[in-house]
């Protein structure tokens, strides 16, 4: 991995304010609803370091690719429970925090768990009943819920089961409408053992950004898994390793 695709190297060991915006830096606790999960660290608790860390890597991320025009991401960890949906769920708040109009995209449908933590309706529809042909496709904005000010979600839904294929074509061809409308897409991605999942998320949006978390995550699974988006025509823009 090259220097400028490498965004947060031993990220517990940094001084996250460093890299901070000045807008982030200065922002007063927003007020929350009380549904909202304690893991969205950046809106329940903005002055801690798991926020001040999720901000950086928004920052970076802001620095090395949106601000040269990349809009969508998709996070991805190389085994269950890293952290993945954490990072993926607070980077995406970080970014509305600063004014970029976001959506956090769910395409992680054998464990979703985005509408529970920012206490959203479960019960309506997401990106599974999209892929699945459910209600007018034409209108996707229906599919998505808000979340809030600036950050707009698109759950997991429930039509599709666990095991049932993506829609690789037709995934790719939404994310590249909502990176129109959007200044920046993120997207909660199965882990790597879903390949099927895991390829199609990979293959729709502009840049890959792997979670690993420090004494547990396999480097030769990481090193292998850049293989594999490489061949698949994705692009490795980064990763974030955990220390908390």
């Amino acid at each position: 991995m090259t220097q400028s695709e490498s965004l947060v190297q031993e990220l517990a060991k940094k001084s996250a304010a460093e890299a901070l915006p000045q807008a982030a830096a200065k922002r007063a606790a927003w007020s929350y609803p009380t549904h909202v999960a304690s893991e969205l660290a950046v809106m329940v608790a903005p002055g801690s370091d798991t926020a001040e860390r999720m901000v950086a890597v928004a920052s970076q991320l802001q620095h090395v690719h949106v601000d040269l025009g990349v809009r969508s991401f998709c996070f991805i960890g190389d085994e269950k429970k890293v952290g993945t949906t954490v990072v993926a769920a607070n980077v995406a708040a970080a970014f509305a925090m600063s004014g970029q109009r976001t959506i956090l995209v769910e395409t992680n449908l054998r464990s979703p768990r985005i509408a529970a933590m920012f206490g959203i309706d479960k019960s309506k529809p997401g990106l599974s009943e999209w892929m699945a042909g459910l209600g007018d496709v034409q209108s996707w904005a229906g599919y998505m819920q808000p979340a809030y000010p600036n950050l707009m979600v698109m759950a997991a839904g429930n039509a599709l089961k666990e095991g049932e294929a993506y829609l690789a074509t037709e995934l790719r061809g939404l994310i590249l409408e909502m990176s129109r409308m959007f200044d920046v897409v993120i997207c909660d991605c199965a882990p790597m053992s879903d390949v099927s999942g895991t390829l199609a998320a990979v293959a729709a949006v502009e840049r890959t950004i792997m979670v690993a978390r420090a004494n547990r995550s396999r480097l030769n699974a990481l090193l292998a898994f850049q293989d594999v988006v490489k061949n698949c025509g994705g692009v490795i823009g980064g990763s974030v390793l955990l220390e908390f």
